[in-house]
């Protein structure tokens, strides 16, 4: 393998890492939310820079007061049975537990999407 295309690759995990985080952080908070009977969660946006990103150029979440109004806001809150879901990037991201890192899926799953 090319050099170059070594950097890129790690790029790109780290990108893909970086929206795990995110996504990890946004369940965290609406179960959360769930146990401690609140309806509305701040939750990080998506990293949208990698191609190999399940959320490149698709819709997530959006920003705005009037969540009702945006139906990826509206869809995750019903789903967490919550009120709102605002989009908020400066809710700090939660690590990952080390558990959680060593699912050999992962690591699977990241080097399909590298090759």
């Amino acid at each position: 393998m090319h050099p170059l295309s070594v950097v890129l690759h790690f790029n790109n995990i780290l990108q893909l890492l970086s929206n795990y985080e995110r996504f990890y952080t946004a369940e965290q908070a609406a179960l959360n939310a769930q146990k401690h009977h609140r309806n509305d969660i701040y939750v990080p946006g998506m990293n949208d820079a990698c191609n190999y990103s399940a959320y490149h150029e698709t819709a997530y979440l959006e920003a705005g007061n009037e969540t009702d109004m945006l139906w990826e806001n509206t869809w995750m809150a019903k789903y967490y049975g919550l009120r709102h879901v605002y989009l908020d990037n400066q809710t700090p991201i939660k690590p990952i537990p080390a558990s959680l890192k060593e699912y050999p899926w992962i690591i699977r799953k990241i080097q399909t999407l590298i090759h």
